[in-house]
């Protein structure tokens, strides 16, 4: 499926803008495109030296429409890894860099370290590696990926700052599910199937009137957004 958001970058003006924002000594002496992944381009940059690799991140550019939640999601991005390690020790990459101005690549763009490691898959069960694997290999996978989901949504998110930079942080919960409706009637083009409808109309109706704790929500949660050793 072609990417509507996804944008192929020139190599040279990459390389550029990486060892710009890297600053120092750093010169780049390879870029791949990494074609996984429908909404962000995502490039592996080689350096030099000492012969290690980042990644890089980029948006679309302005004129690309997008949802509200996708607008600036690249900052959201940043913003969370770098409070996820450094406050709550989270495994997620280290942020290197992060520039909004869209003189350099033409959209915001991250740059973060590059780990070790297998992703799941987009389809788990026909991954060859996966499928390969003993049947308890395949089976502390995905305990672990459990335990790690679990384990982020009991984080303290307030003391990690997160209430600044994700949506829900103010913890009404009104406004969540009104965003939610809304998001549901825009998807539909207002033709919403009739169990949807009462679902969400139902939601609507029983909000809470005493506000739930909150916990944090991995948005999209699956095996072929982790990497395992």
């Amino acid at each position: 499926m072609e990417s509507l958001t996804k944008r192929r970058l020139d190599c040279v003006q990459l390389a550029a803008a990486v060892a710009r924002a890297l600053g120092g000594d750093v010169r780049v002496s390879a870029v791949d495109e990494l074609p996984e992944g429908m909404f962000n381009a995502v490039y592996r940059v080689c350096l030099q030296p000492g012969d290690r690799s980042v990644v890089v991140k980029s948006s679309p550019p302005a004129q690309v429409p997008l949802l509200t939640y996708e607008r600036d999601i690249l900052r959201t991005e940043a913003a969370f890894y770098q409070r996820a390690s450094e406050v709550l020790g989270l495994p997620v990459p280290e942020v290197l860099a992060f520039v909004a101005d869209p003189a350099w690549l033409g959209a915001a763009f991250l740059v973060m370290s590059h780990e070790d490691g297998r992703p799941g898959g987009e389809a788990p069960a026909l991954e060859p590696w996966v499928k390969e694997s003993t049947a308890a290999t395949q089976q502390r996978m995905h305990e672990g990926f459990v335990d790690m989901l679990a384990a982020v949504h009991r984080l303290d998110w307030h003391a990690a700052g997160l209430d600044g930079v994700l949506r829900g942080g103010d913890g009404a919960l009104a406004r969540e599910v009104a965003w939610w409706v809304d998001y549901v009637d825009w998807a539909s083009d207002g033709l919403l199937a009739v169990a949807l409808a009462g679902a969400i109309a139902r939601c609507a109706r029983t909000v809470p009137k005493t506000e739930p704790p909150a916990s944090l929500c991995w948005g999209d949660a699956r095996i072929g957004n982790v990497l395992f050793d």
